[in-house]
């Protein structure tokens, strides 16, 4: 469970302090998303049954964050308990990215408190102006982070 948690506040700073340069393409039908939102979205080929959990929005100098939980991933990290992540626990992502990466709304649940440790943590380097929120869609996201997380170059 440590290590777990570890990995999750570790993505969670390695995503925020990457910065995404390009803006998403214009969004199909505006969604407002919040708090408890359970979201289906375009996912990676092996994780069809992964959703989105939003958690939190805010608008940060302008610019609406939607804070989520993701659940439901096969992303693939060495060391970890079958060799893969099943959760991440907090990703800061622009509303475009999420008006550009979910499908469906499948339900409204309680937010996951666990979700502050790393929304916490973000914010303080935010804070600092060493991290942001990620503009690219989820799936790229995801993607990124695995490459990263297991040392594959051309991310």
């Amino acid at each position: 469970m440590q290590s777990t948690i570890r990995f999750m506040l570790s993505v969670s700073v390695v995503v925020a302090l990457v910065l995404w340069g390009g803006l998403s393409s214009a969004s199909p039908a505006e969604r407002v998303f919040l708090p408890g939102q359970v979201w289906k979205y375009m996912t990676r080929p092996n994780e069809n049954m992964s959703l989105i959990i939003i958690c939190k929005v805010e608008t940060l100098n302008g610019v609406q964050i939607v804070h989520v939980v993701i659940d439901g991933l096969k992303m693939k990290q060495q060391g970890m308990p079958a060799g893969e992540i099943d959760r991440i626990g907090h990703l800061p992502f622009t509303e475009t990215a999420m008006q550009n990466s979910v499908t469906q709304l499948v339900e409204t649940s309680n937010v996951p408190d666990d979700y502050l440790i790393g929304y916490r943590q973000w914010r303080a380097l935010y804070n600092q102006r060493k991290a942001t929120a990620i503009s690219v869609n989820v799936r790229d996201a995801l993607r990124h982070i695995e490459n990263s997380i297991n040392g594959v170059e051309g991310q």
